[in-house]
């Protein structure tokens, strides 16, 4: 009996975590479709980044934000012009969000390996520095 009851808390604990991955996809979806609407202000003084705000200099996400919402308007080189690992990061986010699927579908906790977190702040660094020096973050 008590393997059993295992089981039917696994299903639950299951469908509970399908349903939350879910959520977070419904959530993305509608987040990018109001991007696509979105028309930030432009100027220093608008800045969404707290470091640009606070500081007057741009973090190594600036121009994510605005990038996003050019590939959400489907403006691909624009997004690229404001930040150029923009479509990869989105590219990413998309392919996790897909692995967390069949991670939960198999019971398996979802993990991100620490490898791709790495990986992806080290490149974004290597940029920030790169754009800082030549002079071409988005302002």
């Amino acid at each position: 009996m008590r393997a059993g009851a295992s089981i039917a808390v696994d299903a639950a604990d299951r469908r509970r975590r399908l349903l939350l991955w879910a959520s977070w996809g419904l959530a993305a979806a509608m987040v990018f479709l109001l991007l696509r609407t979105w028309q930030p202000p432009v100027g220093p003084e608008y800045a969404v980044c707290l470091s640009r705000r606070l500081f007057r200099l741009p973090c190594p996400l600036c121009g994510m934000t605005r990038a996003w919402i050019a590939i959400a308007r489907g403006e691909l080189c624009a997004a690229v012009a404001l930040h150029p690992l923009a479509p990869l990061v989105l590219a990413q986010a998309i392919a996790v969000w897909v692995a967390a699927f069949f991670q939960i579908r198999s019971g398996r906790p979802v993990r991100i390996p620490l490898r791709l977190v790495v990986a992806n702040v080290g490149v974004l660094l290597a940029l920030w520095i790169g754009r800082l020096v030549t002079g071409t973050l988005p302002i």
